[in-house]
């Protein structure tokens, strides 16, 4: 980086009669990041606070190095305190011995001046004599190392806290290495005289401080900390106190030294502009002509211009045409129309790839422009970038269209400048006709005002920016209050009172304000007020013509308030109240006004007469319109949410009932029976029977697919790995059907098939579950081949809750010479196929491009396409989808994703981007548009950059919560991997390299958690009796394995009260308690819903809500075993069939009759106990009524180990069951729950007779997962649990 370039929006360089300075202690960041953004701002030269100095890792020297390679020069290093009035010698001597070694460094920071502030000790002592003795010692010191001192009065000083008083030690020293600081905070903020200025010598001025600020009561110490602004931005008198200090001869530089707790949060370059614009506009005041060119004079506001989208113009044409505006012309070239009614001309931008479209996706629909007319566009053209504002020129002109140039407002809106009427003669087409009314007439004259919505940080950059290029003044800030908190309003107003734009922040953020700038990412229009001269006759017009009344209902209330408030008739009041029209008066006149209901929940229109020179804007009824504006939005989201279907989220929702063509190939014809079997479904030949399963066979498969009502069905091809490679041309069967599916003969594994038919009907939302969690990451595998990573993939992916397939770094095998840049569809395809099978995590398909650090070509962007629409139809739960990718490509990949969820993925591995540009901004709204993850990757090369990242971060979450994934790469930006909470990627001391420079493993973020105090070491307690004690080494490995503090104990289960004894304990993680809690023990706080509906509590977790711990009780067992009953079978597959449940009390079969009524499943049959007033549940007692009950498809016995044997018969009973032989459905599930040696062998014999079983290893390894993932938060496979705990412990 050239440090020595300047910002392209750097003022344009002006010889001022002042240098321009500024302290680094006023813009955020470490110093380098700082001097950079004062130094691309256009700054001389800068301050040097000591803080910033002592934090910089490299020598003074190094600084100095910095600023001249920067074109700054150091005017002053600071501050330095507690000298003068010193209590004892000793501590004189200490201060000065400071003070000489201060002088020594700023030799090598190559500067003179060092700031000396007013003791501010209480141990200090005032006398006079004391008081100059001391600063006399200070001076004679700075003359020995040929330095200077600026002596400066801090308005909470002990002793000398005026700048008269400390004037008068300096005249009194009369040293002439010691000289007088004036900062006006501290003047103003005393509210000292400041005529006597103009008589002090200007030799004896070493430097000025510039700071305004709004007048506060309060201690003058919190008032500097935090409520200073820059000059002309606050209510300090600061042109006459410059103009005694020109007077008195000064002409050394002015400097800013600012304190604000927004500066602070905001970025250093904004802030640096921010500076120099007003050192620029301040010195053009004070030395009228010589710094900017002439303020523009301005006439109106020419129109307003919408941007939109096509859904959504006719919507807001028609709320034009309601207020009376009519529809007059089309742009010649662009998707654009006018809209005009009397003096107010609006327009809908609705053109791609424009302004208007970037500004729709950062803000939704919303005012992105203002047209200004002023009688000289350049000379307002040249002040805006004088004063360091970005000039934009048109883009895309069409033939003989006119040049209109804009300036860009701090928001990034835009503010057109016209002289004439000329530009509407050349851009638009006046070809519409207009309606003329035979009643009442409106009367527009001109847009009143137009009121902005803006961010707490903006207020004063606005401020300064209208003051600035427009000349603008600012009315007193007004408090109103909203109904949920206080908003703040202050007006801008020209001077001929021809613009008008109310300025309103809200630091809540459930006000009007707060939630539009939450919403709508940023400062928008708020509302624009149309000025007539006959209101009356306005809105009585409007009500006759208006499609419908959009007009606010003002209550009763208020016009009787009015009677008491105001000297109005009866008449006058009643005539108000008839059109909802509201009233005010100042010293000057009187304000009629009302308004229109919000559009779309973000602006609304108002309609205003001002009589007699009326200057403000009606803040007394300001939350009365809040106020109703809230009631109608609450009643509209009510009227919504009754009126929206509830989905079940069962296998009933979505496409179930759609029809099933499953083309299959020669010899796996059984496929097709299987997938009916899966699903619970019947097969049919013909198709006719609802929601069937219909086998096509390959050969037929081009006819049926071309002739079916692909609105009534989903096809899936099915090939069999054994069968041959994938066919990737263009008449492939595949290339026909909706999802496709591979297989290997060989090893087929029905498990997976239940997962791809459950995730592409939307039987399982996998992503649902994800957002649910606290802190997310998936690790993204590296190896060329995946089969390499099978044997380790249960170690490899704990911690992880989704695993990614680089495709790009796929590597197949071609025989002699180079590797082909992207693998054969028929490998990538197995590549996923194996993968699949040996892992229950979602799978995200990436193909990175060499653009964003991957292998894939750029300039193969079909490829690209082509392998994510492939991943589309194998049913990936995620396709990474770069932002760089062509729109039309993003588009079709989107309205075709089905079930999958697409990251909208942008990385920048060079380091340009910068986390507070607009451009970041953009992106993350491209994301958004077609996105369900965004994803944007940075490069750190400081610290800072994660700072500003997360500064990102919290701003999108707290306006549109959309799943975000925002890190920075490279080793410094591992910070942000490890503060990233959603979906962080991942690598592992296993993988053959990491994915991109500085991941990290699941294990080192933890860790790093730890470190940081975000992760405190807790201890998590097994419950129970002696058999869950050889888990202790189990539960050490998972800890180990996953990087986490804690600590696992095994204690016997005394009595409940135990329990809550060691909730109450600070060290406190969880606890799986065996045998369960009964129904709700008073210790617990909340109950999940399987814990609530079960009755049964078998994990207790610590959640932290607000600034509460809350014991929270948990049943895993019942989502253990709702998980483990959808591993071979759809949830659809249990929808209405008969169970049978076996046992000797409810309170031991209470968890799997939950888990079975999740799934839908219908009549559940009993046996041993019985469960009364309980519809759909019924008891056989007797021999007799099991043969009578319907073939069950589901048999769970959770009978003791010693009664085990029992179920045997049963099984054999059920086994010969007519059903069997006439209409079986063809699923049947075991589940035994017994624990411990039995007789007998109840799933052997199952398994015997055809049942897919599940014994109590099986429930509790997935028990344990559960419990981890509540009780640690963290994900571990299913098949390492397994293997890390040993079978027999279950």
């Amino acid at each position: 980086m050239n440090l020595a370039s300047r910002s392209p929006n750097a003022p344009k360089k002006t010889e001022l009669p002042h240098r321009t300075s500024i302290a680094t202690v006023c813009v955020s960041g470490i110093l380098l990041d700082k001097l950079t953004a004062i130094a691309e701002a256009g700054f001389d030269g800068v301050e040097i606070f000591e803080t910033d100095l002592l934090h910089y890792p490299g020598s003074r020297r190094d600084v100095y190095n910095v600023c001249q390679e920067l074109g700054l020069k150091i005017e002053m290093y600071q501050p330095f305190r507690d000298l003068e009035g010193a209590a004892a010698p000793e501590e004189l001597k200490r201060s000065l011995d400071r003070l000489e070694k201060k002088f020594q460094w700023m030799d090598e920071l190559h500067t003179d001046l060092i700031l000396l502030c007013s003791n501010c000790s209480p141990n200090s002592v005032g006398d006079k004599d004391k008081l100059v003795s001391d600063l006399r010692a200070a001076a004679e010191l700075a003359a020995k190392y040929n330095k200077r001192i600026a002596y400066e009065a801090l308005a909470w000083a002990q002793h000398v806290y005026t700048w008269d008083h400390a004037w008068e030690l300096v005249k009194e020293v009369d040293h002439p290495n010691l000289g007088i600081c004036f900062d006006t905070f501290h003047i103003f903020s005393r509210q000292s005289d400041i005529e006597a200025i103009a008589n002090v010598p200007a030799e004896k001025i070493f430097f000025i401080q510039l700071a305004d600020a709004p007048i506060l009561k309060m201690d003058h110490l919190s008032y500097s900390r935090h409520h200073r602004n820059y000059p002309l931005q606050g209510a300090f008198p600061i042109i006459p106190f410059m103009k005694r200090i020109i007077q008195a001869g000064y002409t050394g530089p002015l400097s800013l030294e600012i304190f604000n707790d927004e500066f602070r949060a905001a970025p250093s370059k904004r802030i640096a502009q921010d500076g120099l614009r007003s050192l620029l506009y301040l010195q053009s005041e004070l030395y009228k002509g010589s710094i900017l060119p002439p303020l523009p004079e301005v006439e109106r506001i020419e129109y307003v211009e919408f941007a939109v989208d096509e859904g959504r113009i006719s919507q807001l044409e028609s709320l034009f045409l309601d207020m009376g505006l009519q529809k007059v012309a089309r742009h010649r070239s662009k998707n654009v129309c006018l809209y005009r009614q009397g003096g107010v001309s609006f327009i809908i931008n609705a053109e791609p790839e424009s302004f208007a479209s970037a500004f729709l996706l950062l803000h939704d629909t919303s005012v992105c422009a203002i047209a200004v007319r002023v009688k000289d566009i350049q000379a307002t053209i040249d002040r805006a970038a004088c004063l360091g504002c970005p000039v934009v020129p048109p883009s895309k002109l069409g033939e003989g269209e006119q040049h209109v140039i804009a300036i860009q407002a701090p928001d990034e809106s835009l503010i057109y400048l016209v002289d004439s009427d000329e530009f509407w003669k050349k851009d638009f087409v006046f070809d519409f006709e207009t309606t003329v009314s035979n009643g009442p007439q409106i009367s527009y004259a001109a847009v009143d005002h137009i009121a902005q919505a803006l961010d707490r940080l903006s207020m004063d950059r606005f401020v300064l920016f209208y003051k600035s290029v427009f000349g603008m003044m600012p009315q007193q800030v007004v408090e109103l209050q909203d109904p949920y908190g206080m908003t703040k309003s202050r007006a801008m107003v020209s001077l001929n009172q021809a613009l008008r734009f109310p300025l309103n922040i809200s630091d809540e953020k459930d006000t009007s304000i707060g939630r539009l700038v939450r919403e709508a990412a940023g400062s928008v229009v708020h509302h624009i007020a149309f000025e007539t001269t006959d209101i009356f006759e306005t809105v009585a017009s409007l009500l006759k013509n208006s499609s419908q009344d959009r007009f606010l209902r003002v209550p009763q209330n208020y016009y009787d308030d009015l009677q008491v408030r105001y000297d109005l008739s009866a008449d006058f009041i009643t005539k108000m109240r008839n059109y909802n029209i509201m009233y005010d008066r100042d010293d000057k006149g009187e304000f009629l006004h009302l308004s229109t209901e919000q559009f779309r929940d973000r602006f609304f229109f108002e309609i205003v007469q001002r009589i007699n020179g009326y200057e403000h804007f009606a803040s007394i009824n300001a939350p009365i319109r809040m106020s109703i504006h809230h009631e109608r939005r609450n009643l509209a989201m009510k009227v919504s949410s009754a009126l929206t279907p509830q989905s079940t989220g069962e296998a009933g929702d979505g496409e179930a009932p759609k029809g099933l063509l499953v083309v299959f190939e020669p010899g796996c014809e059984n496929i097709v029976d299987l997938v009916a079997d899966i699903l619970g479904r019947p097969r049919s030949s013909d198709g006719k029977e609802r929601g069937a399963v219909v086998g096509v066979p390959l050969v037929d498969a081009a006819t049926v697919l071309a002739n079916v009502d692909k609105a009534q069905s989903i096809s899936i091809n099915m090939h069999c790995i054994e069968n041959g490679p994938l066919d990737d041309s263009s008449e492939a069967i595949s290339q026909l059907c909706d999802y496709e599916f591979l297989f290997p003969k060989a090893e087929f594994a029905r498990h997976d098939l239940t997962r791809f038919l459950s995730f592409i009907l939307g039987q399982t939302k996998p992503h649902e579950d994800l957002l649910r969690k606290p802190r997310s990451t998936f690790i993204a595998l590296t190896f060329p081949d995946i089969r390499t990573a099978l044997p380790n993939l249960d170690i490899l992916t704990v911690g992880a809750d989704a695993v990614e397939l680089r495709v790009d770094l796929l590597r197949e095998g071609a025989g002699v010479g180079p590797y082909n840049p992207v693998p054969s569809l028929d490998y990538v395809a197995k590549q996923m196929m194996w993968l699949r099978q040996r892992t229950d995590l979602p799978i995200i398909f990436t193909l990175r491009s060499q653009a964003e650090g991957g292998r894939c070509p750029n300039s193969d962007e079909r490829t690209t396409q082509y392998f994510l629409s492939k991943a589309l139809q194998w049913g990936c739960e995620y396709i990474d989808v770069e932002i760089r990718l062509a729109v039309e490509i993003r588009n079709h990949l989107a309205a075709n994703k089905g079930r999958t969820k697409i990251i909208a993925a942008y990385h920048d591995l060079a380091g340009n981007l910068k986390w507070p540009s607009g451009e970041t901004l953009r992106c993350y709204h491209t994301g958004r548009s077609y996105g369900d993850v965004i994803k944007i990757v940075g490069f750190a090369t400081a610290l800072a950059d994660n700072y500003e990242l997360e500064f990102f971060r919290a701003s999108v979450n707290a306006s549109f919560n959309h799943p975000l994934l925002a890190i920075n790469a490279g080793q410094v930006g591992q910070l942000s991997r490890i503060l990233n909470p959603f979906f962080t990627p991942t690598t592992h001391p296993l993988l053959p390299m990491a994915a991109a420079p500085g991941q990290l493993s699941a294990a080192e973020i933890n860790s790093a958690l730890h470190i940081m105090g975000q992760m405190p070491k807790k201890t998590i307690y097994t419950i129970g009796n002696a058999r869950a004690i050889p888990l202790g080494m189990f539960w050490e490995k998972c800890f180990n394995e996953l990087g986490l503090p804690h600590h696992y104990v095994s204690v016997d289960r005394i009595s409940e009260s135990m329990v809550q004894t060691l909730t109450r304990q600070l060290s406190f993680g969880g606890a799986i308690v065996q045998p369960p809690l009964t129904g709700q023990p008073s210790f617990i706080s909340t109950f999940t819903e399987e814990a609530q509906e079960s009755g049964a509590v078998d994990t207790v977790f610590v959640r932290t809500v607000g600034n509460q711990s809350v014991v929270v009780g948990d049943n895993a067992t019942a989502k253990a075993l709702r998980k483990m009953l959808t591993r071979d079978f759809a949830p659809s597959a249990y929808a209405g069939q008969p169970v049978l449940v076996v046992s000797n009390s409810f309170e031991e079969a209470s968890t799997a009759m939950w888990a079975l009524r999740k799934l839908n499943c219908g009549t559940i049959y009993t046996i041993g106990f019985r469960v009364d007033g309980v519809r759909g549940v019924e008891q056989c007692s007797s021999f007799e009524s099991v043969q009578k009950l319907a073939r069950p498809f589901v048999v769970v016995s959770a009978l003791c180990s010693e009664q085990a044997h029992l179920i045997n018969p049963l099984l054999k009973l059920i086994d010969n069951h007519p059903a069997v032989k006439v209409g079986s459905t063809g699923g049947k599930v075991f589940v035994d729950l017994a624990n411990g040696p039995r007789r007998g062998d109840p799933l052997g014999v199952a398994a015997a007779c055809g049942w897919t079983t599940y014994g109590i290893s099986d429930i509790a390894a997935r028990m344990t997962v559960q419990a981890l993932e509540v009780l640690v938060g963290q994900r571990v496979p299913f098949d390492f649990v397994r293997m890390a705990s040993g079978r027999g412990l279950f």
